[in-house]
């Protein structure tokens, strides 16, 4: 779990004029900190059911980043043993790899990717 801080509840993020990254929601104030927030359904290419208020926090090069998210689960602790890469032909822009549990398949996504502006 590297680079995640925690999950936060914030208001909407406030929009940004000008020139953006289309996966750029816009700025939040995070415990005094201003924060890009990032549209993970958008850059996953995925619809986003609900205005998302639930962000992810997480540093990227040293950096905080906020990936706005319609929930969070649980954290699920996984053996290195039981992450594979990507299969051949998948498209692995932002998925660093597959985790195999009792319950089935995780895509695991790579947060450094997901944030990139």
């Amino acid at each position: 779990m590297d680079g995640v801080r925690e999950v936060v509840v914030a208001g909407p993020p406030r929009r940004l004029p000008g020139r953006r990254a289309a996966s750029v929601a816009g700025l939040v104030m995070v415990r005094g900190d201003v924060v890009v927030a990032i549209d993970a359904a958008h850059r996953l290419g995925l619809p986003l059911a609900d205005p998302a208020e639930r962000l992810l926090m997480v540093d990227v090069d040293g950096s905080p980043r906020g990936l706005l998210v319609e929930a969070t689960e649980h954290i699920l602790m996984l053996e290195a043993d039981a992450i594979d890469p990507p299969p051949a032909g998948a498209d692995t822009d932002v998925v660093s790899g597959i985790g195999t549990t009792p319950d089935g398949l995780v895509v695991l996504l790579d947060l450094e990717r997901m944030c990139r502006l």
